[in-house]
């Protein structure tokens, strides 16, 4: 069943924030999202970066499992869009293959036998604070991603929901995705009950 959510610079989230007792902000704070939530309110004992590689990934839209939205990190002041999971993903292991961290365990493969798309490690410069990351909040869920690991053609790491204070340990990409799919379920079916209540 489609769901339809509203996005605006006070959008549902900033509603559905308000009512649980968060505060909306209007103005010059940087976020992803066009919501303009401020979350001090929140416990954050799981809120930190822990990795040179740890990305915030904001969450705009969810739709039919269409995820829009973007993700920050330290390196770039600007977000990494993406209108897809398949794009966000492709953006994060670009981004894992320019840092070369965490390392490959195996090497890209094409139907032609040749390696495809070898990144050249990059000199990374933070030009952001981790704080300041960490203050990047989607419209609908925002994600701290720390893969640790990339065995198996695959990811494993540590995700963190930041509007529940939860982290899991996710073994693949696939559980990684479904994880953030959750999360971004139970918050649209969050609203559509207060909308229909």
């Amino acid at each position: 069943m489609p769901v339809t959510v509203r996005t605006g610079r006070h959008g549902a989230a900033g509603v559905r924030y308000a009512e649980m007792g968060g505060e909306s902000v209007s103005g010059d704070k940087q976020l992803c999202g066009k919501s303009g939530r401020k979350k001090e309110s929140m416990e954050k004992s799981q809120w930190y970066m822990g990795a040179p590689n740890a990305v915030v990934l904001c969450a705009d839209r969810w739709a039919d499992t269409r995820l829009e939205g973007g993700f920050y990190h330290v390196y770039k002041k600007e977000p990494v869009l993406f209108s897809s999971v398949d794009e966000a993903i492709f953006a994060l292991e670009q981004f894992y293959d320019g840092l070369k961290f965490p390392y490959s365990a195996t090497g890209s493969r094409t139907f032609d036998g040749m390696r495809s798309h070898e990144y050249p490690a990059e000199e990374r410069v933070k030009i952001m604070k981790d704080e300041e990351v960490l203050s990047r909040h989607g419209d609908l869920g925002t994600f701290i991603i720390r893969v640790q690991h990339r065995q198996n053609s695959s990811w494993q790491g540590r995700i963190t929901w930041m509007e529940k204070n939860k982290t899991v340990y996710f073994r693949s990409i696939w559980e990684m995705i479904k994880l953030v799919a959750g999360a971004l379920d139970t918050v649209s079916a969050q609203e559509s009950d207060s909308r229909d209540g």
